[in-house]
Order: C-alpha cells, then structure tokens, then sequence
C-alpha cells in the first residue's frame, strides 16, 4: 500500500499564522498611532512655547527702545502697556489683549497681532516698577495656550510667561 503525502497546511497552521499576523499588524497600527500623537504633542507645545517667546521679546525690546511709559502709572499694573517712542510716527506704541489675541499699535497705524490663529493668549499683567528716580520698569506676565478646536488631549498645552523690561538711559 502506498500513502501520499499531500503538502498543504492544516487547520491549525492556518490559525496560528492568521493570529501572528493579525497581532503584528494590531502592533503596527498601534505604534503607527502612539507616533502621531507624540508628533502632535511636540508640534503643539513648540508652537505655544514659540509664540509666547516671540510675544515676550516683541515686548521686551519695545520697552527697551521706547522713551518712557505712559501705561500703567508707576506702582500699578493693568492689561495694556502703553510706552512713548523715539519716533513721532511709532508713539504712542500699544500692546494690548483682544480677544485672546495679543496685539500691538505703533502709533496711528493699523493694530498687528502677535500672535497666530492656533493660540490664545490670557492673563496679561503689565506692571509698572518704576521708583521716581530709575529708568521705567515693567513687569511682564501672561499664559499662552493651544486653541483645543478638536478637543483631543494631543493639543491640550498652555504656558506661563514672566519676564521683565527697563527703559534704557537715553
């Protein structure tokens, strides 16, 4: 009698390489999606960290470069900073929040914003520091965050920002 051996796979062969299969493939999507989401993560905490930085020395040198501060009076602290320039056609020179956009006006000149569509700015404090015989000083504070439009956890990041300015001897 003879027997003959059929090459084929079993039942069982079969399953086993379908379930191989189907948990690398889980796996790769997986890490696949755990990679986007860093991805995002990263783009958004770089964007508010960016834009709060580029905020803070837009500020920053303004002060640096302007005359004297107008607003706030010296020992109070308010939501727009007001400095007096140099340059006729720059002064007054005002930083403002409006609607969790951070803008400036330099003089009779149309307000520019500082800060783009995908951040919202709040909690802006100017302080004015200045004793009657220094150089102005101001305080500067404010938080910036990721508009969150899609409600996913990825673009939940929002920073404070401090910094300080003086007025230099002219």
């Amino acid at each position: 009698m003879k027997h003959s051996h059929k090459k084929g796979f079993t039942l069982i062969e079969v399953l086993l390489y379908i379930a191989i299969a189907s948990t690398l493939v889980f796996a790769l999507v997986l890490f696949t999606g755990l990679i986007t989401e860093a991805r995002i993560k990263n783009r958004t905490i770089y964007e508010v960290e960016s834009q709060g930085q580029f905020i803070m020395n837009e500020i920053i040198e303004t002060v640096q470069n302007s005359t004297d501060i107008i607003a706030p009076a010296s020992g109070v602290g308010g939501s727009t900073l007001r400095v007096g320039r140099v340059i006729p056609s720059l002064s007054p020179t005002v930083f403002e929040l409006v609607g969790g956009v951070m803008r400036v006006t330099e003089g009779t000149a149309t307000p520019v914003s500082l800060s783009n569509s995908h951040i919202e700015v709040s909690d802006v404090v100017f302080e004015n520091m200045s004793l009657p015989s220094t150089p102005g000083i101001v305080r500067i504070s404010f938080s910036v965050s990721y508009k969150n439009t899609a409600g996913r956890y990825e673009y939940n990041f929002s920073k404070s920002s401090y910094g300080a300015a003086a007025l230099r001897d002219n």
